[in-house]
């Protein structure tokens, strides 16, 4: 039993192929197929000459001898630069103003307390309130000077006010 595939006859539902017709759909088949080639490339090298742009977004001290920083998108050799400078375990500036790793003494909402911004590992044994830079309370601080007042939006939605006296270097 002879095993061929059905074909309906020649001309039936389409003109009847003929070589240069053949060779015209596979001229075309290779044009698209460059084109989409040529596309590809031609955007490719486009995104890699576009320079990549970095935003530090924060950082979390791990410790006395471990920060982890948050980048955006970054460029290594930017990064390794960033890193080879880096100081870790240095105190902050004793300049008065509130940045991770300085004791603050404020009043929010009514009540004066002492507390560190940074992490809990860095005041660990002490009996010290620790408030992370990206808490609202510490996002709202940060950059600010005895007598600055300013406020934050608490999780209930309610807008807390704070009043800053004071920012001294955490000391274990």
């Amino acid at each position: 039993m002879d095993q061929t595939p059905l074909r309906p006859p020649p001309g039936r539902y389409e003109p009847v192929p003929d070589e240069r017709r053949r060779r015209a759909g596979r001229a075309a088949l290779w044009v698209l197929g460059a084109l989409g080639v040529a596309g590809a490339l031609w955007i490719g090298i486009g995104a890699a000459r576009t320079p990549v742009t970095w935003s530090d977004i924060g950082f979390t001290i791990d410790g006395p001898d471990q920060v982890e920083v948050v980048f955006e998108v970054a460029r290594i050799q930017q990064l390794q630069e960033i890193l080879r400078k880096a100081v870790v375990g240095a105190a902050p500036p004793d300049d008065g103003v509130v940045e991770p790793g300085m004791v603050v003494t404020a009043t929010v909402a009514g009540d004066r307390m002492t507390f560190l911004i940074g992490s809990r590992e860095v005041a660990e044994g002490t009996d010290i309130e620790v408030y992370s830079e990206r808490s609202p309370l510490g996002a709202a601080i940060i950059g600010c000077s005895a007598g600055d007042e300013t406020s934050y939006e608490a999780p209930n939605g309610r807008t807390i006010p704070v009043v800053i006296h004071e920012a001294k270097p955490f000391q274990p």
